[in-house]
């Protein structure tokens, strides 16, 4: 780890937009998973997806410095070092659980895109066949192409859902005052809380999923600046949009893609299709960010006698088919229950090491797994 190297604005920029895109994908840009775990529980939804956020970047900042000290450059090497001295055992359940992640993170934005493409009149089997082979060329090209890529349709999608907040939020006819009302807590604040927990439980995943990332960013300064850009467009994303699914919530509950609606109620037609191809790129950015997660931890393990861009063509391929079966389940089942269930896990699995033992190791700085023997020496 190098603390006296720089590390542009543009770099930081570009790995807070791999995160972002990770996060506003199949559940996130659709509306839906806003509304399963915040929407519908009243009026903690003011504040919940701020401090969900919160927790969710104070994660990604110990995971990155975990992965900076270890020298970890894919989630398995991160999870050696951040569950030492237990990590044989939990370095294999925290596998098993991100191979599920990515493919149910993966089959939601395939599934998200599969939905989409239906309302323009294609069929749903081969909306969801164009997804998956999207996401299967930008993985191929490895992180530098993923990172560019995520950084124009970061760009996009806060643009575009810019726009539709003030729009939505300002169009005749909702009701935000009765949904913000404190009375207005049908399951409960306890409920509201663990529902906020299992969000940040799923979304704590993408700690390891960004330690390709972390040698990128060079150090705790670039670690540090890259959380607060990544708080910032979150935070701001999922706090305007959750308002605005709560001023409409009695008109879009139960619908698969909550805010397509509310842009074709706006009655602009501009806004509804400049808002679909943005709800594309979030679908891509998600199923590409997590795809090539998996593809960073086996390139260099299997199919040695193949090029590199070929081994990355096979790993993306099974994950993508594995996923786009599972999609046919459908985007509201995968978000309900399937992000419910492993954020669960994660609470345990991600959030409580992250932020206690983790946390203490990186202010020890205390190296945890054993590493290459050039990196080493040039450590000691």
């Amino acid at each position: 780890m190098d603390n006296k190297q720089t590390v542009s604005w543009g770099t930081i920029f570009s790995v807070a937009s791999v995160a972002f895109g990770i996060h506003v994908g199949g559940g996130f840009a659709t509306g839906n998973q806003t509304v399963n775990f915040f929407v519908k529980y009243g009026w903690t939804a003011i504040i919940f997806p701020i401090i969900a956020v919160l927790l969710m970047n104070l994660v990604f900042r110990s995971g990155l410095l975990s992965a900076q000290l270890n020298q970890a450059a894919n989630y398995r090497e991160w999870a050696d070092g951040a569950y030492y001295p237990i990590h044989r055992v939990m370095g294999l359940v925290y596998e098993i659980c991100y191979i599920v992640i990515v493919i149910m993170a993966v089959s939601t934005s395939v599934a998200g895109a599969g939905s989409l493409l239906e309302t323009y009149g294609i069929p749903y089997l081969a909306g969801i066949v164009i997804a998956g082979a999207v996401f299967l060329l930008i993985t191929i090209f490895g992180k530098e192409l993923l990172a560019k890529a995520s950084s124009f349709m970061t760009v996009c999608i806060v643009i575009c859902m810019l726009i539709l907040c003030v729009v939505g939020l300002t169009l005749p006819g909702g009701d935000l005052g009765a949904a913000v009302e404190v009375s207005n807590a049908p399951l409960g604040v306890g409920a509201a809380v663990w529902g906020m927990l299992q969000y940040v439980g799923y979304q704590a995943y993408t700690a390891a999923t960004l330690s390709p990332y972390a040698s990128t960013l060079k150090n705790k300064s670039g670690v540090n600046r890259m959380v607060c850009v990544n708080f910032l467009i979150n935070g701001a994303m999922l706090f305007l949009s959750t308002m605005m699914l709560m001023r409409w919530y009695p008109q879009i509950q139960g619908n698969t893609l909550p805010i397509l609606t509310i842009a074709t109620m706006s009655g602009h037609s501009w806004l509804q299709y400049a808002y679909s191809l943005v709800l594309f790129f979030a679908f891509v950015s998600t199923g590409a960010g997590c795809t090539f997660g998996l593809v960073a931890r086996f390139e260099h393990k299997v199919l040695p006698n193949m090029t590199l861009s070929l081994r990355r063509g096979i790993i993306s391929a099974v994950s993508i088919v594995a996923s786009v079966l599972m999609s046919t389940v459908g985007l509201t089942t995968l978000v309900a229950k399937g992000y419910g269930y492993l954020g669960i896990v994660g609470i345990f699995l991600m959030i409580l090491p992250c932020l206690t033992i983790v946390w203490y190791r990186n202010a020890k700085g205390t190296v945890t797994r054993a590493l290459p023997k050039e990196q080493a020496s040039e450590d000691q």
